[in-house]
């Protein structure tokens, strides 16, 4: 298992002073960043100085911030290896007593950083976009693409219109001739920019829908053609799922979206609830 800079903040987290913490989990959460970024430039992200950057990278055991940066290189190359990124997992899974509980640590600690990795304002952004479109089309693909169809179902179980598609190659073209105006996009990209993504999101500017882009690694690339961009915790450099935070997303953007329409929300589900029954055969009214 590689020596990363999030192993690294895991065995020294305890004893780094306040100011270096928050410096290490920033840099953690945000290597694209950091890979591109000054000291400087990293200090006025965190609300420090260029000096605590620097020795952060020390206390984290490097030799100073280049070498750090090097590491988030290395792991940012990684992770667009399926592959690389398993055996990573495995690596840390490596205690076969506690694989399990291993898996449910780390992915409560990605479902719980989701606080501080949303941004509020974004946040309020989406949930406003989704109430006010005509429509919302969920996509993503290979895994992602369940999150969509998770999405788009529980959308529909508080009253919004919603689809889901993880349709890829020369049918993708086929959908796209339905996406509208009104429509807001919902698009869940973890890891990987895939020419479909890309494709998308071109499609929903070209025809005037809103787009929101839910991702770990692809922040950047991604607010070139999305609207908005919601990013979650890294997963990679842990056991957790890159799915999982992914589908708290989703469920959260429900939550909020019901609490807000709880009347027409709560209505949506009685009606489920009764056409539930008459499907199974037991509706009390027959």
């Amino acid at each position: 298992m590689p020596d990363t800079l999030s192993s690294r903040l895991e065995s020294r987290a305890e004893r780094l002073p306040p100011a270096e913490l928050a410096v290490a989990r920033y840099m953690a959460a945000h290597l694209d960043l950091v890979a591109a970024r000054s000291a400087l430039e990293i200090a006025e992200a965190v609300g420090t100085s260029d000096a605590t950057v620097v020795r952060t990278a020390r206390s984290l055991g490097y030799t100073g911030l280049r070498e750090l940066k090097r590491d988030a290189v290395a792991v940012l190359a990684r992770r667009e290896d399926p592959a690389a990124v398993l055996s990573d997992r495995l690596g840390r899974a490596d205690d076969p007593q506690h694989r399990a509980q291993r898996v449910f640590r780390d992915s409560a600690r990605v479902v719980g950083a989701l606080d501080e990795s949303i941004r509020l304002d974004v946040w309020e952004a989406a949930v406003t976009a989704a109430l006010e479109s005509d429509r919302v089309v969920c996509y993503g693909i290979g895994p992602a693409g369940a999150v969509a169809e998770f999405c788009a179902n529980s959308l529909r179980r508080v009253g919004l219109a919603a689809v889901a598609s993880a349709t890829t190659g020369l049918s993708l073209a086929d959908e796209l001739l339905g996406l509208r105006g009104g429509d807001l996009l919902v698009v869940f990209a973890p890891l990987r920019l895939f020419r479909e993504i890309s494709v998308v999101l071109d499609r929903a500017r070209e025809v005037g829908a809103r787009s929101l882009a839910v991702t770990e690694a692809l922040a950047q690339p991604l607010r070139e053609r999305a609207d908005l961009v919601l990013e979650t915790p890294p997963s990679t450099t842990a056991t957790a799922s890159e799915s999982i935070a992914a589908f708290a997303v989703a469920h959260a953007l429900t939550i909020d979206i019901a609490a807000r329409t709880r009347e027409s929300s709560v209505a949506t589900m009685s009606r489920l609830n009764e056409l539930r029954h008459r499907v199974s055969g037991d509706d009390p009214e027959r």
